[in-house]
């Protein structure tokens, strides 16, 4: 399922929670995968969430679609495994996509987040794709 956000939506990517995808999950016919770890620094709190968005995120207009995520958890420790389970048919090899990763608390609160990592086109990667994650918010 796709969702439409603004441009102020997408910068809520790193603060509002989104529907999500379960890591292991096999891909459907149709569907592909872009796979990699999700790295950090420090410990994270129990009941934190870790959810990695594929977003489409070309900017010809002011919108931008979010295409995909996947929520793992931190029980092992870093480096942690995703899968992105997305449908190819939506993607169009003149755009831009990317990922991005955050952690949140139990109440909302963002405590790490990362920068945009470009996927899928333009010679993008698609396996093997490393995210590392920096602290956010007032305690950083």
């Amino acid at each position: 399922m796709n969702h439409r956000l603004n441009v102020l939506g997408a910068a809520l990517l790193m603060v509002a929670p989104l529907g999500c995808a379960h890591h292991n999950k096999k891909p459907a016919q149709g569907t592909a995968v872009i796979t990699g770890t999700v790295s950090y620094p420090g410990v994270v709190p129990a009941g934190a969430s870790l959810t990695v968005h594929l977003v489409e995120n070309t900017w010809t207009s002011q919108m931008v679609e979010v295409l995909a995520t996947d929520t793992l958890n931190f029980q092992d420790g870093p480096p942690v495994p995703y899968s992105i389970i997305y449908n190819p048919a939506e993607v169009e090899e003149e755009n831009r996509y990317s990922l991005a990763a955050r952690a949140t608390l139990p109440d909302g609160r963002v405590i790490l987040r990362s920068n945009a990592y470009m996927v899928l086109t333009r010679g993008n990667p698609t396996n093997n794709v490393n995210i590392q994650m920096v602290p956010f918010g007032p305690n950083r």
